[in-house]
């Protein structure tokens, strides 16, 4: 008779993995071992999935953004007339700039609510510090993106995002002057001011994005996700990825429908003698246009500060007595803030 065995057959043992020749180069069982180490907190919910869907989003921005630089003049005697040359005449050209304009509200929009999820479940406490405090750079970045890209077209949006930028830069304590000169390249808005919006929107922000961006993903991984309040447990990155690869497809899906059926309209070329009826700017810039109308440009700097301040120094205070009451409130008075100024563009 044959002993019994407390231990495992190796008769059904499982065989290593062979590794390749592209196993040994490029590190493919450290990626695999990686990735079976690695689980999302609670049952893997759509809020898990922003960042990932603002990293495909930014992606999605610098390949058809690189498109339209193949055909956009970046100066004042030739930008408009590429733009427009690229909405009737370059084939597909429209769609490609459609593409990109939907795109950049979807990222705009994919942000403020990964903030938002990210500020209400208070992932900024010890010890993802650093970590929110470059989600904030980054989300700030992305605002100047879209920012300098309302300039680029040089039409009537354009010289009133210019002169509205202007005005605030001008307004910041002491060195304003100066930073409106930069942004400006000159005491006026001119051919120098598309210039560097250009040079900005094309190649200082997104090689900032691209640095940030890498640093924040490594401390993401390294400190792991902040625990969901609402659900324990862990989910598996096999359960998690391909739920959350399928929403970011949804995603590029509804822009390349939305661009396919609104195209944006070419606006007429900039008129550097200022309108008494200035264009409306997009909805992601409305409310901080509509401050600087509506309050002194000094008062909409502080605001400004102030708002910024009071996110940067939440690990600060969010780990007080009261701080998820703190917190709440905080989320509220902004996201109010924001609604009622956007709602007040938009009525006149």
């Amino acid at each position: 008779m044959t002993p019994l065995s407390s231990g495992p057959d190796p008769d059904l043992a499982p065989v290593p993995r062979r590794e390749g020749w592209w196993d040994r180069r490029l590190g493919f069982p450290a990626i695999r071992a990686y990735l079976d180490s690695f689980s999302v907190p609670g049952d893997g919910s759509w809020a898990h999935a922003l960042g990932g869907a603002l990293v495909t989003l930014l992606l999605f921005e610098a390949v058809t953004g690189l498109l339209l630089l193949f055909y956009y003049e970046p100066d004042s005697a030739g930008a408009h007339r590429s733009v427009t040359a690229i909405a009737e005449t370059v084939r597909f050209g429209w769609l490609v700039r459609s593409l990109h304009h939907w795109g950049a509200h979807a990222t705009v929009a994919v942000v403020l609510l990964h903030v938002a999820v990210t500020f209400l479940r208070r992932a900024f406490c010890a010890p993802r510090e650093v970590t929110w405090w470059l989600g904030l750079s980054l989300g700030l970045a992305i605002t100047g993106l879209a920012f300098s890209g309302t300039v680029l077209p040089w039409d009537g949006p354009a010289l009133y995002a210019a002169q509205v930028g202007g005005a605030i830069l001008q307004s910041v304590p002491g060195v304003g002057p100066g930073l409106a000169d930069i942004a400006r390249g000159g005491p006026a808005i001119g051919p120098a001011t598309l210039h560097r919006a250009y040079v900005t929107h094309a190649f200082v922000l997104p090689a900032f994005l691209l640095l940030a961006s890498a640093t924040h993903l490594f401390l993401v991984h390294a400190h792991g996700l902040a625990p969901d309040p609402t659900t324990a447990g862990r989910t598996s990155w096999r359960t998690f990825l391909p739920r959350a690869a399928l929403g970011w497809l949804l995603l590029i899906h509804g822009i390349v429908v939305l661009a396919a059926l609104r195209p944006p309209l070419v606006q007429p070329a900039i008129d550097l003698v200022a309108s008494d009826s200035p264009p409306r700017p997009p909805w992601f810039l409305m409310a901080v246009f509509q401050l600087a109308r509506r309050a002194p440009a000094w008062a909409c700097v502080a605001t400004l500060a102030a708002a910024v301040s009071v996110l940067a120094a939440a690990p600060a205070w969010g780990k007080l007595r009261h701080g998820k009451r703190a917190t709440f409130a905080v989320g509220l008075t902004l996201a109010l803030g924001l609604l009622v100024l956007t709602v007040l563009g938009y009525g006149g």
